[in-house]
């Protein structure tokens, strides 16, 4: 008889599954990115450059909204994961990457709760 526990989720938020290209700046650069998944804190990305750990990041992506519109929403934040991959199709290397909104405006945060959570 197998005895499983069940790993509770320690997460504050829900995460929404959300696939959307957008661009990161560094700083130093601009990076080409793709959402997995996005909650009222953070969002997961695959990127083709790694960005190393504690890299503060301005982003801007635009969520999708009633009537086929977008809506724009700006935000900084930090990277606090990044993992090597490959891509399926290309078989390139890429790197997923977790990003903590530091800084987000309240009408920023209402467009990502709102419309996707």
């Amino acid at each position: 008889m197998e005895n499983k526990k069940k790993i509770k989720d320690k997460r504050k938020y829900h995460r929404e599954a959300l696939c959307v290209k957008f661009r990161l700046d560094t700083g130093e650069d601009v990076i080409s990115a793709k959402s997995f998944n996005l909650s009222h804190n953070g969002i997961y990305c695959q990127v083709n450059k790694l960005i190393a750990l504690m890299t503060k990041v301005r982003l801007t992506f635009h969520l999708p909204a009633d009537g086929g519109k977008k809506k724009v929403v700006n935000c900084s934040g930090v990277v606090v994961r990044a993992e090597e991959d490959i891509d399926e199709k290309t078989l390139n290397n890429v790197f997923n990457i977790a990003i903590f909104f530091d800084e987000m405006e309240e009408k920023e945060k209402v467009k990502v709760l709102l419309d996707n959570m």
